[in-house]
């Protein structure tokens, strides 16, 4: 994620040409990367449930953990399903590692792209 983060600063101030269109297209197939892995830590969570922390765990950290778990995990889907959104509200595809097209999910945001647009971008940072 850390990698994604550099490559997306360092992408938004290249010029227009063949290393900014490469970057970006190596940003959204590593992005869709992270949702599925994403997605399949969370099916993998729901079917293997983590054991109890030990009793020498603090009580706050007991709390916190697993909010920071789910707040981490949340985050991880967010952000590739942000920078899709924007991608389909652009009307741009995306063609996962050059083989597998994915859809245009939310053409119903072109139509509405400016007023849904700080939402996205509040997610999505650019």
């Amino acid at each position: 994620m850390l990698g994604l983060l550099g490559l997306g600063l360092w992408m938004t101030d290249l010029p227009l040409g063949f290393t900014k269109l490469y970057a970006y297209t190596w940003h959204k197939w590593i992005g869709l990367s992270v949702l599925l892995l994403t997605i399949g830590r969370l099916l993998w969570r729901w079917r293997h449930p983590p054991p109890p922390l030990p009793n020498t765990v603090a009580h706050w950290q007991a709390v916190v953990a697993p909010i920071a778990h789910w707040a981490l995990l949340g985050l991880l889907l967010a952000m590739p399903l942000s920078g899709w959104t924007m991608s389909s509200a652009a009307g741009v595809s995306v063609v996962w590692f050059g083989y597998l097209p994915c859809p245009i999910w939310c053409r119903a945001i072109q139509t509405c792209s400016k007023p849904c647009e700080p939402r996205i971008m509040f997610c999505h940072g650019y």
